[in-house]
């Protein structure tokens, strides 16, 4: 007995060695033959959401980015790790990352073997569903020489757009920890206390209970309100100044997100500014109905500031 662990663990050395050295893609074989990682994730029934997709697209073969998320639960912060290939009897998933070899070698069987080209050339898969605005310019043209690619995109995004009664119900939980976030946030940002202050504040009110968060949550005061995307720093908030809060929670890998923009004892202009843009709030939302264009509303926002200029 002693022998065949020593064997095996020289194999599975081996073939993480040559794994590693190579950088080859790992083809990863559910023996189940009809799911991928539905049994990691509970709550949103996963398969519902892939026989759904199967039946709809109707294809022999579809290949998975981030929409993997949706068919299966697994996380889509490694999609850029992966390709997951749906067949009718298999499901594959290809990955050059190692942390993603690991997680998932545990659940299911696990195989050393051909790149996703040479895999789909050896099933004689002939057409193959892709999103081609996620898809890398270098997979598409490498794919594209034996396979016809088609764009499901379109019709992924009729798919997912309805929401069964676990989805809404993961949404509506990650939004409350979002409003009990900035409710938490709005007792904190004051002037003398730092970002990081604040953004700490918001995760210990939250963390607790929460699954996780969405995104590294964002608090900008003064200039570095002018940025996009930036960190909390230990810079104190000042008098006047407009902090933004950025924040979002996930739940069953369904996230919330919300932004409130926040002055600390703000001058008389600032409040004047504020009723602006209230003002142009309310129009925005006495247009907001079923069947109206967003574009419609934009413009009817936009005419309203064009009219309160002097």
């Amino acid at each position: 007995m002693y022998i065949n662990r020593l064997k095996s663990t020289r194999r599975i050395r081996a073939i993480i060695g040559s794994f590693l050295r190579a950088r080859r893609y790992i083809k990863i074989l559910s023996k189940l033959n009809k799911v991928l990682f539905l049994t990691l994730f509970m709550g949103v029934d996963y398969r519902k959401h892939l026989r759904n997709v199967k039946k709809t697209l109707e294809m022999r073969a579809l290949l998975f980015g981030a929409d993997l998320t949706y068919v299966s639960g697994w996380p889509s912060s490694y999609s850029e790790s992966y390709d997951c290939l749906l067949t009718g009897r298999q499901n594959y998933l290809f990955t050059w990352d190692y942390e993603v070899f690991k997680r998932v070698s545990k659940k299911i069987a696990v195989r050393h073997g051909k790149n996703l080209k040479t895999f789909l050339e050896s099933k004689r898969i002939k057409e193959l569903g892709i999103r081609k605005d996620k898809i890398s310019y270098k997979l598409y043209q490498k794919l594209s020489r034996k396979t016809r690619l088609i764009d499901i995109s379109e019709e992924l995004k009729k798919i997912r757009s309805v929401k069964d009664t676990e989805e809404i119900k993961a949404i509506k939980k990650a939004c409350s920890y979002a409003d009990k976030a900035m409710g938490v946030a709005m007792e904190v940002v004051r002037e003398g206390v730092s970002e990081r202050k604040v953004r700490n504040e918001i995760l210990h009110a939250v963390m607790d209970e929460c699954e996780s968060i969405a995104f590294e949550p964002i608090v900008a005061s003064g200039r570095n309100s002018l940025y996009i995307h930036i960190l909390p720093e230990k810079k104190k908030i000042k008098k006047a100044e407009t902090v933004i809060v950025d924040i979002g929670f996930k739940v069953n890998n369904y996230c919330s997100d919300l932004s409130r923009t926040f002055i600390v004892k703000p001058s008389k202009k600032q409040k004047e500014l504020y009723e602006k843009v209230l003002e142009a709030q309310n129009v925005a939302m006495d247009l907001a109905y079923p069947g109206v264009k967003a574009s419609e509303i934009s413009k009817a926002v936009d005419d309203f500031f064009q009219k309160q200029r002097p």
